[in-house]
């Protein structure tokens, strides 16, 4: 019996353990890959229903130990063969450096340039692993929509569909945008004040993984300390906005402003509770004054993040990659960008359909999925007396044969 793939015209055999593609020694066990049916006319726009239970809300701690796994292997790669190149290089002779050595007893300036290479090796595959797999989610995200399905808790038929969005789509960066904007006009002609810090390498030993890991806490601690300091003079503590950003050579530095105040702390108290690095008042990293803070950071958080580009892509890789904001703001300073339920809906799926014409089309095919799974019959739907399966998620396959007729009859 002969299965027909339709997106790519290769033959499939059926066989009694399961799918085997023609010329192929490897197996699909049919009966565990069929993941949901669909009408014959939208076999290129199918949609995956995931339970509620089964999402993994911890991905960017799987992303994080990929990437510590990604850059260990590559450093394992080059470790015996670095020592080579290096204790060639101290002996002059190269015959000497390719036999067997001691690693008890390598000289000190070998070892010194060894753990600078290796340091400076897990850099360059950190910016390069952040780099590649950001742009293959964003990828993910330009072809495929999400969207939660909701129940009411209150009415059994109401049923909604709304689109799950991230900070990367078109419609939160236009909300980035506005919020800006909005912030720009507001503080235009009030007191603030610009603070920049930054992390000095070698207090975190050159590793640009401890100091992006270290940007939360670290930053929580110093706003802590400064809140303290202000509060204790009997003054207000000010409303705030700060922006993470990524030097060309891939270290993070801070910029904060303070609306409404005309100064903080002596800069020397700023730097002591800081302890990081370097830290910049009203200046920019040229030493240059900079006369309007409020659109100094606005505008950069405008550039940064309310859109994706190859001037951005490196800030926006490692922010994505370590969690951490794009920036944070006092409470109650600007509208949220994405405000609290009601309490009333619960979710019943998370849907996953290919990006259509519009949304409607996207959530009617949602619609149909959803009242599939819950029919009567159980069966997939026929067309032209052809029964439609999906064999794998990205392989789409059609019969018309008695076999699935009386599979999917429970036969």
């Amino acid at each position: 019996m002969t299965l027909i793939n339709v997106n790519q015209n290769l033959q499939t055999v059926f066989t009694p353990t399961g799918l085997a593609k023609t010329g192929e020694n490897g197996l699909l066990v049919t009966s565990l890959r069929i993941i949901h049916t669909t009408p014959i006319d939208r076999l290129k726009n199918h949609v995956v229903l995931v339970d509620p239970d089964n999402i993994d809300y911890k991905v960017k701690h799987a992303n994080k130990k990929a990437m510590e796994f990604y850059v260990n292997e590559r450093v394992c790669d080059c470790k015996k063969g670095l020592i080579k190149k290096l204790l060639a290089q101290y002996y002059d002779c190269y015959a000497r450096a390719v036999c067997e050595f001691d690693n008890n007893k390598l000289p000190l300036s070998v070892v010194d340039k060894y753990s600078s290479s290796i340091v400076g090796y897990k850099n360059k595959a950190l910016l390069n692993y952040a780099h590649d797999t950001f742009l293959n989610y964003i990828y993910k995200l330009e072809s495929k929509n999400r969207y939660l399905v909701l129940s009411s808790k209150i009415d059994p038929n109401f049923r909604s569909y709304k689109l799950l969005t991230t900070r990367y789509h078109v419609s939160y960066c236009e909300k980035i945008k506005k919020r800006m904007q909005w912030l720009a006009y507001t503080y235009r002609n009030k007191p603030c004040v610009l603070l920049t810090l930054t992390f000095d390498p070698k207090k975190f030993g050159n590793d640009k993984f401890v100091m992006w890991e270290s940007i939360s806490k670290e930053l929580n601690r110093f706003m802590k300390a400064l809140r303290i300091h202000i509060q204790r003079e009997g003054r207000t503590f000010p409303k705030y906005i700060w922006a993470v950003e990524s030097q060309k050579n891939g270290n993070p530095h801070l910029h904060i402003v303070f609306l409404g105040a005309t100064r903080l702390i002596d800069w020397r108290k700023i730097k002591s509770y800081w302890g990081n690095g370097a830290i910049y008042l009203n200046t920019n990293k040229d030493g240059q004054k900079v006369r309007y803070p409020i659109n100094y950071v606005t505008g950069y958080i405008t550039k940064t993040f309310g859109n994706t580009n190859f001037d951005n892509v490196q800030t926006q890789s490692l922010v994505w990659l370590f969690n951490h904001r794009s920036f944070n703001r006092s409470w109650n300073l600007i509208v949220p960008l994405n405000p609290k339920g009601c309490g009333d809906l619960r979710l019943d799926y998370l849907a996953v359909v290919d990006v259509l014409s519009n949304r409607l089309e996207e959530m009617d095919l949602i619609k149909d999925t959803v009242d599939n799974l819950f029919s009567s019959t159980g069966a997939p739907p026929k067309t032209k007396g052809k029964f439609v399966i999906y064999a794998d998620e990205n392989e789409v396959v059609s019969t018309d044969s008695v076999f699935w007729a009386n599979f999917f009859k429970g036969g």
